[in-house]
């Protein structure tokens, strides 16, 4: 299970990449405001992927959670990006679906960091 935790470090790594490169693209560009909020999203993203890639407990729910995060913020941030930087979307449903995934892995974090409360007041 930890190798599945670690491959975590690859969509923090890209995300935090990527959120960068987007970044200094619309601050140096003459891109849409939308530019900056892919580069937000997936900033945003990079760091609590990266914590949960090496100190999450190593259970599947953790790492479902992990992966619906991964994957929102991955897909809304480059189907945004690319509907910047190109004027139309090549993946029209790709914001919405990473918006969905990232909403529940946010969700199943809350849920989880419930548990972990209840579960530590006993």
């Amino acid at each position: 299970m930890d190798r599945y935790f670690r491959s975590l470090l690859i969509p923090a790594g890209l995300l935090g990449a990527l959120g960068v490169a987007t970044a200094a693209a619309a601050a140096h560009g003459s891109f849409p405001a939308s530019l900056q909020s892919a580069s937000l999203i997936m900033l945003v993203h990079a760091g609590p992927i990266l914590c949960l890639s090496l100190m999450a407990p190593r259970q599947i729910v953790w790492l479902f959670a992990s992966l619906l995060l991964s994957i929102g913020a991955l897909l809304f941030g480059i189907e945004v990006t690319l509907s910047a930087v190109l004027g139309a979307g090549p993946l029209p449903l790709a914001a919405p679906l990473g918006g969905w995934s990232m909403i529940l892995g946010w969700a199943t974090l809350t849920g989880l960091g419930i548990r972990e409360f209840l579960k530590s007041s006993h």
